[in-house]
């Protein structure tokens, strides 16, 4: 029979908090905390994800010798090592095209896998590229054109640098497309299931912003509760009085059909600026629980060095003021300090990763920093706040970050050895407040049997009356809401038999337990 536990006394979830700190490399990870990975030259990932069984999928891009991109995709257990059952190798590596990146790769509920970023053909024309894969790392031919789906509506080169999927798993991709006096325009596409461009959502498939100017492009993309679609990057401006680039960070909403949202920045559009010349730019956007959009990058300073930027703005675009300094948290640490991914605790702290250190080659630490949820440096995350994790003493950077069930911070990137990047992936000890919070004996409900027996019985008991008790995935995905009589202090469920072993949670009123 298939089992997971209902943890509900503190004792379950802080025996491993005596010997390891929140910010500490987890030493259970690969022994070390850190994996790395050596293609053969210059390799990178560039994002991550765990799936339901907590195993961990990565992707990225290989430079063969003629510094050609080559698309990866790696799958490593939940101790760090290589899944040897992932295409027998624990990796793909797609070398069938002229070019191809990867950098996004997203988990559907059936366990096959997505993944988007870029192809070139023999010419060198760049198209958007979305790619299927099956659970077991083969290629699903039922998925485009034998398991690629290739955008392209002009010939110029389109890039697809983000992706979610939406509840009808449509897949929407953000990036850039060449329009014909050759501006990269942020874009965003929808597609149908199977990898049709699906041409019901915005205008023929797209929805575009227009610009004038050569350097503009969607970084980031996510999905409100309410449908409605965020993404996030950065508009060019024309050069300084002295020649610089002068980017601005750009917030756009769109509804479900590929429409502006006009409620949002009154046209659906916003800019923004940290710096007051120069580039701001944008490479991860969230919606925290509150509903508030946030996100995070980096400001380009007068001595041309970079400071992280989270910045948080509410439903109608205006920033936040109760978030850091009137909306933005600024972090200056070195000469270069870049936020290049985000996520959110359970608990709502903010989680961003990236890198910090000198200018061009000099030496760079994968940078860690967490958040509270008003913005303020969090003192239980390594006393400050900050992680600073030095790999091989060279150029060290984490590209994307997320959060197991567990609450522990994986985060995927590149070191380097002084001559060539390799993949890197590291772990690191946390516990989100909410973990503890709703685990502890003051609990205002409790379940038993501990542990519960998926297709058998449990019972809820609560100090107070229950109105709603939800069944959820660890995303908040809703799998089932339970029947309660009005006013009843107490209910019985049945968990359902078509369950797989893995994390849930159960809400009762407004209260959340952890399934495991």
């Amino acid at each position: 029979m298939k089992k997971f536990l209902l943890p509900v006394l503190v004792t379950l979830i802080c025996t491993n908090a005596i010997s390891q700190n929140d910010g500490d490399l987890d030493n259970t990870f690969n022994s070390t905390g850190i994996y790395t990975y050596d293609f053969g030259f210059q390799d990178n990932l560039t994002d991550v994800k765990v799936q339901a069984d907590q195993k961990i999928l990565t992707c990225g891009t290989s430079l063969s010798g003629a510094f050609a991109g080559r698309l990866i995709v790696m799958r490593q257990n939940t101790d760090g090592t290589p899944d040897l059952s992932f295409n027998g190798t624990g990796y793909v590596l797609i070398d069938s095209y002229t070019e191809s990146y990867a950098y996004e790769i997203r988990v559907r509920d059936d366990g096959k896998i997505l993944i988007a970023g870029a192809v070139a053909s023999p010419v060198y024309i760049f198209s958007a590229l979305v790619m299927r894969l099956n659970a077991d790392g083969s290629i699903d031919e039922t998925f485009g054109d034998n398991g690629f789906s290739e955008i392209n509506l002009t010939g110029t080169d389109h890039f697809a640098y983000a992706m979610q999927e939406t509840a009808d798993n449509k897949i929407l991709i953000a990036g850039s497309s060449l329009d014909a006096n050759y501006n990269n325009q942020p874009v965003v596409f929808r597609l149908n299931e199977d990898g049709s461009l699906d041409e019901t959502f915005g205008e023929n498939g797209a929805a575009i912003i227009e610009v004038t100017q050569i350097d503009n492009r969607f970084n980031s993309l996510t999905i409100q509760d309410d449908g409605k679609i965020v993404a996030a990057g950065h508009l060019s401006n024309p050069l300084t009085n002295d020649g610089q680039f002068d980017f601005d960070i750009l917030v756009a909403r769109f509804n479900e059909d590929g429409s502006p949202d006009v409620s949002f920045s009154g046209d659906g559009i916003l800019t923004d600026a940290v710096s007051a010349l120069y580039t701001d730019d944008i490479f991860e956007v969230v919606v925290t629980p509150d509903g508030n959009i946030t996100v995070a990058g980096y400001a380009t300073q007068a001595d041309f060095s970079f400071d992280l930027i989270v910045v948080q703005y509410d439903d109608s675009g205006e920033r936040v003021d109760t978030f850091g300094d009137q909306g933005v948290v600024q972090l200056d640490l070195a000469n270069q300090d870049v936020a290049l991914g985000m996520d959110i605790q359970t608990d709502g702290k903010i989680v961003v990763a990236g890198t910090s250190g000198g200018f061009f080659f000099d030496n760079r630490d994968v940078l860690i920093i967490r958040l509270e949820t008003n913005g303020a440096f969090d003192n239980t995350f390594n006393d400050d706040g900050i992680v600073l994790t030095e790999v091989l003493g060279y150029m060290d950077e984490a590209n994307a970050v997320t959060i197991q069930a567990d609450d522990k911070i994986v985060v995927a990137g590149k070191d380097n050895n002084g001559t060539q990047n390799d993949a890197l992936l590291a772990r690191y000890e946390a516990e989100s407040e909410a973990n503890g919070i709703i685990h502890d004996h003051n609990a205002s409900f409790s379940i038993f049997p501990n542990p519960a027996t998926i297709g058998n019985r449990i019972l809820v008991q609560h100090t107070e009356p229950v109105s709603r008790i939800v069944l959820q995935d660890i995303s908040g995905k809703t799998i089932a809401e339970f029947q309660v009589n009005k006013g009843t202090y107490q209910a019985t469920l049945f968990i359902p038999s078509t369950l797989e072993a893995g994390i849930y949670m159960l809400r009762v009123n407004n209260e959340v337990q952890r399934l495991v």
